[in-house]
């Protein structure tokens, strides 16, 4: 879905994120990040493990502070808004994360777990009502609304992600941040899932910030990607251009990563990997020495 108005409904400008080692030294784990997500749009944020990319979205759900920059959510500046404001933009903010098993409690029903949301950041509903919009998320999600008397322990790892997707839309967000939301998947299952999240950005009009390390993965979800490289962004464009023609070395370089199905081809890019990433890595020790 294309963005129907102007103004985006997500502004990241300018973020930086400080976090504190063992000993109590300060480290910059993001900084200077700017983007924007139309409403209706899908932005990719792609880059390896320690890059800072789920910190950016802990940062946009309230997880950890802003140590610079801002964050306007339909216009409005949530960087360092109150307590009680930021519980009521979970109705509005939401989140997917990696691992289908622990995000789920194990002793509580799936209805439980999908009412919990509406009892405690919605409008105050009568006990039908809350039990319509489970068996509606239910649906969305292609999963009988009789699940929800079932454990989490009964379900595939597949099927939990899809509670989990279920959950997060229950309250009707207008964003979601879905942070490895696949990673954990196999590649059939994958496919699933990323194809649910496609029906509801066009039926719905939810945006996503999908974060991951796989740049194949995010090309057939994401309109435009932003590569994220030791808390900078390195190179944002539309997808399919940053697919054909990577400007970034450190972009080229995850692109030969990405997994392909024809074994010999996925050899083949996994040398032109190895041979990426070396020389990527010497490019870089001249920078990196140079801010010690």
């Amino acid at each position: 879905m294309q963005m129907t108005d102007a103004a985006p409904l997500l502004a990241v400008e300018d973020l930086s994120v400080d976090y504190h080692d063992r000993r109590g030294a300060k480290f910059r784990a993001v900084e200077g990040v700017s983007f924007e997500i139309a409403r209706g749009e899908t932005l990719g944020l792609v880059g390896e493990s320690g890059s800072g990319k789920s910190t950016i979205g802990k940062a946009i759900l309230g997880l950890v502070p802003a140590a610079g920059g801002r964050l306007r959510f339909d216009g409005e500046d949530i960087t360092r808004c109150s307590a009680r404001r930021r519980r009521q933009l979970t109705a509005e903010i939401q989140v997917v994360f990696q691992d289908p098993y622990g995000s789920l409690n194990p002793v509580r029903s799936i209805g439980s777990t999908l009412a919990e949301p509406l009892n405690v950041h919605g409008p105050k509903l009568a006990t039908g009502e809350v039990r319509a919009r489970v068996a509606e998320a239910l649906r969305l999600v292609s999963l009988s609304p009789d699940v929800a008397e079932r454990l989490p322990g009964e379900f595939s790892g597949g099927q939990r992600q899809r509670i989990a997707i279920a959950r997060a839309l229950v309250l009707r967000p207008r964003l979601i941040v879905c942070d490895e939301a696949v990673s954990s998947l196999d590649l059939s299952v994958q496919a699933q899932v990323l194809n649910l999240l496609e029906d509801f950005r066009d039926q719905l009009g939810v945006s996503y910030l999908f974060i991951t390390h796989d740049l194949g993965v995010v090309h057939h979800i994401a309109s435009r990607l932003a590569v994220l490289y030791r808390g900078r962004l390195v190179e944002m464009d539309a997808t399919d251009r940053i697919w054909d023609r990577p400007q970034h070395p450190y972009t080229a370089m995850l692109q030969a990563a990405a997994p392909v199905p024809d074994p010999r081809l996925q050899a083949e890019r996994r040398a032109a990997f190895s041979l990426r990433h070396s020389a990527f890595l010497a490019a870089q020790a001249p920078t990196e020495a140079s801010r010690v």
